[in-house]
C-alpha cells in the first residue's frame, strides 16, 4: 500500500514538473517568435540619438557579401532585411521578383542583398546599438556609390523591410550630394511616423512606402520597444508617414500604398510576415519598383 502510494506521488510530480517545462518552453517560444518578427526599434532602457544622420561618418569598408542573382542592363536593386540580419528573410521576396522579371519579358535587374553581418540570434542588439546602425547604414551607402559610379545610365533600386527600412533611409541619407537613386521602396518600415525625409527626397527620385494598419510589430511593437530612429511610436510601417495633425503625408514625390483585403490572394495576410509572400512581390511590389511595365508613382496610388 505504502509502495503504490510513493509511486502515486511520483507521477503526479513527474507530470507537474513535464507541465513546468512546457509552460517554460512555451514561454522561451513566445520570446524567441516575437524576437524574431520584430524588425523594429530596440529594447527597454536603451537610448540613442533621435535626430536624424546628418554628417558623414568616415568607416573601413567591410564585406558586404552581396549575393548577385541575375545580371543585366535594366540596373541593380539593392535589398536590405530586418534586424534578424539574414538574407534568407528576404528570399521569397526576391524570388518574386525574379519571376516578375521572367513573365514580363523585359530587361531584368541585378538583385543584391545585403546583410547586417551579425547573428540572427541577437536581433535586440542588432535594434538597440544604434552607433553599429549607423556603420551599417554608411556601409550600404558606399556601396550605392559604388553601384551609381560603376553604372551612371541604370536604374538603382533599394529596398528596406522592417529594421532594414531604417537602414536604407539612413544610407540614403549619407549619398554624397549629387549622388541619386531612382527609387526608395520601404516595405513594413521600423521607422517613425513623423520622420523627416526631405533629406531622402533630395537623394532619391522617388519613395514608396508600404504601410498595413494590421501589422503589429510596427505597431505597438514600436510604440513600446522603439523605432530605429529611436522613437517610441507608431512606424511608417504601420500607419504611414503622417504630418503633424496626423493625417497621411502627400508630397509629389512620396508614394505611400496602404495593405489591401484583395492581397490575401497574393499571400499577404496584412501581418509584418505578409511581405514576404512571393506571389505578392511578383504582382504588387515589383511594378513599383520599376520591373515589367511599372506604375506611375503619385501620392494618390492607393
Amino acid at each position: 500500500m505504502r509502495q503504490r502510494s510513493q509511486n502515486m506521488l511520483a507521477g503526479r510530480m513527474h507530470d507537474a514538473t513535464k507541465a513546468h517545462v512546457a509552460v517554460g518552453l512555451t514561454s522561451l517560444h513566445r520570446l524567441g517568435l516575437f524576437c524574431i518578427l520584430l524588425g523594429t526599434g530596440t529594447g527597454f532602457g536603451c537610448s540613442g540619438p533621435q535626430t536624424q544622420v546628418r554628417q558623414r561618418i568616415r568607416v573601413q569598408p567591410v564585406s558586404t557579401n552581396v549575393k548577385p542573382v541575375t545580371r543585366s542592363s535594366a540596373g541593380t536593386i539593392v535589398m536590405i532585411p530586418g534586424i534578424v540580419g539574414q538574407v534568407s528573410d528576404l528570399s521569397g521576396m526576391r524570388d518574386g521578383l525574379q519571376d516578375a522579371m521572367q513573365s514580363s519579358g523585359g530587361a531584368t535587374y541585378e538583385i543584391e542583398m545585403i546583410p547586417w553581418e551579425t547573428s540572427a540570434f541577437q536581433p535586440i542588439k542588432n535594434l538597440t546599438d544604434y552607433d553599429a546602425n549607423v556603420v551599417r547604414a554608411q556601409r550600404i551607402s558606399e556601396r550605392l556609390v559604388q553601384i551609381r559610379r560603376d553604372r551612371p545610365d541604370e536604374s538603382l533600386v533599394l529596398l528596406g523591410n522592417s529594421g532594414g527600412g531604417g537602414l536604407a533611409v539612413m544610407a540614403v541619407e549619407m549619398l554624397p550630394e549629387g549622388v541619386m537613386i531612382d527609387r526608395l521602396v520601404l516595405t513594413a518600415a521600423a521607422v517613425s511616423n513623423d520622420y523627416d525625409l526631405s533629406m531622402v527626397q533630395s537623394r532619391c527620385h522617388a519613395v514608396v512606402n508600404f504601410y498595413s494598419r494590421a501589422d503589429g510589430i510596427v505597431g505597438w511593437g514600436t510604440s513600446v520597444f522603439g523605432t530605429i530612429d529611436r522613437k517610441n511610436t507608431l512606424s511608417a510601417g504601420h500607419c504611414g508617414f503622417m504630418n503633424a495633425d496626423g493625417t497621411l503625408r502627400n508630397n509629389a514625390n512620396l508614394t505611400q500604398i496602404e495593405w489591401r483585403p484583395e492581397w490575401i490572394w497574393q499571400g499577404h495576410d496584412g501581418s509584418h510576415l505578409g511581405y514576404r509572400a512571393r506571389k505578392w512581390a511578383e504582382v504588387v511590389l515589383a511594378p513599383k519598383m520599376g520591373i515589367g511595365e511599372p506604375d506611375v508613382l503619385t501620392a494618390s496610388a492607393y
